[in-house]
C-alpha cells in the first residue's frame, strides 16, 4: 500500500518523491533509540545500587542529569554523522531530510532535537520524577504531551513541532536499485543476440567478388 508522499525539489531542479515515514516506523525508531541511550546507563546504576555508594535522592538526581547529558548529544551527533539517521532510524530504514530540498544542516538537526526535549522528554521526566507541587501541573504536562503526540497524526507530512520549526521531514530510506550485470546475465543462459544480415547490395557485391577471384 502506498502511503503519503512528499515531493521535494532539490537545487538541481529535478523533483524527487519520497514516501513519508509511517507513525509506526517513527515510534519503533524512537523506542530503539531510548533503549540504546538508557541501556548502558541502567547497567551503570545497577552497579551503583549494588555498591551502595549513594543514597536514593543522589542516585535520582545523578540519573536525570546523566540521561540528559547522554540523550541530547546522542541524537544530535548521530544525525550529523549519519546524515539524518540515528541508530534506531538506521534499523527501521527511515531518515530526516530538509523539506526545501537543500542539504540537511547542523542548525536543523540541533533545532529539531532540542525541540524533542521540550515536546516529550522533559515533560515525561518531570511527570515520572513527581517534581511538581500541584496536581494541576501534572495534568497540564500530561495534556501537553497528548497534544504534541497528536500533531504528527493531523498534518499531511506527519511533521512534529520540531520538524515544523526546523523545516524537516522524516521519510523512508530509499532502497538502492542496482541494474543487473550484463556479463552475469549472459552466463546465466541469456540468449545471444545475432547480428542482422547485411543489406542485399552488400551481399551481391561480395558474391560477385568471390566469383571473379
Amino acid at each position: 500500500m502506498i502511503g503519503r508522499r512528499a515531493d521535494i525539489l532539490p537545487p538541481e531542479g529535478v523533483p524527487i518523491s519520497f514516501e513519508i515515514a509511517s507513525a509506526g516506523a517513527r515510534f519503533g525508531a524512537q523506542a530503539l533509540d531510548i533503549m540504546i541511550t538508557f541501556g548502558g546507563l541502567f547497567l551503570l546504576f545497577l552497579g551503583l545500587i549494588w555498591l551502595n555508594v549513594l543514597d536514593w535522592s543522589m542516585l535520582a538526581t545523578l540519573f536525570f542529569l546523566l540521561i540528559f547529558l547522554i540523550r541530547v548529544p546522542y541524537y544530535i551527533l548521530s544525525e550529523l554523522v549519519w546524515n539524518g539517521r540515528t541508530l534506531g532510524k538506521r534499523i527501521v530504514r527511515i531518515r530526516v531530510i530538509s523539506a526545501d530540498g537543500q542539504r540537511l544542516t547542523p542548525h536543523q538537526i540541533v533545532a529539531r532535537n532540542l525541540m524533542k526535549e521540550v515536546e516529550v522528554f522533559l515533560p515525561a521526566t518531570t511527570l515520572l520524577s513527581g517534581a511538581f507541587e500541584s496536581g494541576w501541573t501534572g495534568l497540564a504536562l500530561f495534556v501537553w504531551m497528548a497534544l504534541v503526540a497528536l500533531v504528527p497524526l493531523v498534518n499531511k507530512q506527519r511533521m512534529r513541532l520540531g520538524d515544523m520549526i526546523a523545516g524537516t521531514i522524516v521519510v523512508d530510506q530509499p532502497r538502492e536499485v542496482l541494474m543487473p550485470d550484463l556479463a552475469a546475465t549472459t552466463k546465466r543462459g541469456a540468449r545471444a543476440v545475432s547480428s542482422p544480415p547485411p543489406p542485399p547490395h552488400i551481399s551481391s557485391a561480395f558474391a560477385l567478388h568471390e566469383r571473379t577471384r
